[in-house]
């Protein structure tokens, strides 16, 4: 019973770690890093892209993907911001559109020619990666010489409800070995 309770209290405002990912999310202040070519992994919803390309003019092509592991999650989640409307859309953002992704890949497997973009981002998405190591050495493949790779990731941030693809939080000193190993 506490857990169902719990659980129906993490995407509300009554739970502390909400509003402060509600502020953050989708990378926003991440944005005026951007350019020149851009892979964005993860993308879910496409919010990201969308405010990129209007408020950043460095930016000259902009491939969003994802993994369709996650559309009966995303389907779920579509079914209840149509249900109750506003209010859910408010506490969980709008229902995904597949039909919008540019590419339907893995992370860790990215359909793409080495060093062909200039910026890769990867938003609140490794921790639901089983290999993370993976995941940054397919970055690095993709993106050019001396380009930009931004991932952010939460820390002190409770388990996702769908726990069987969420693996682990990554601290600074766990990112910097990361990337020293690919």
């Amino acid at each position: 019973m506490l857990n169902d309770l719990f659980s129906a209290l993490v995407h509300t405002p009554f739970y502390p770690l909400w509003l402060e990912a509600r502020a953050s999310s989708e990378g926003r202040y991440l944005i005026p890093y951007f350019s020149g070519r851009v892979l964005e992994t993860g993308c879910g919803n496409l919010f990201l892209k969308e405010r990129a390309l209007k408020t950043n003019k460095k930016i000259k092509d902009y491939v969003a993907t994802d993994y369709i592991t996650w559309e009966k999650i995303f389907k779920k989640h579509g079914k209840l911001s149509n249900k109750f409307g506003k209010f859910t859309q408010l506490l969980y953002g709008q229902a995904r559109e597949i039909k919008k992704l540019d590419v339907i890949c893995d992370a860790l497997d990215l359909p793409f020619k080495d060093r062909t973009f200039d910026t890769y981002c990867n938003i609140q998405v490794i921790e639901h990666v089983n290999n993370p190591f993976a995941l940054l050495k397919e970055a690095n493949r993709v993106l050019k010489q001396n380009s930009l790779c931004i991932i952010q990731a939460p820390f002190l941030l409770r388990e996702h409800p769908s726990q069987e693809l969420d693996f682990q939080r990554i601290t600074r000193g766990g990112f910097l070995h990361l990337a020293k190993q690919t």
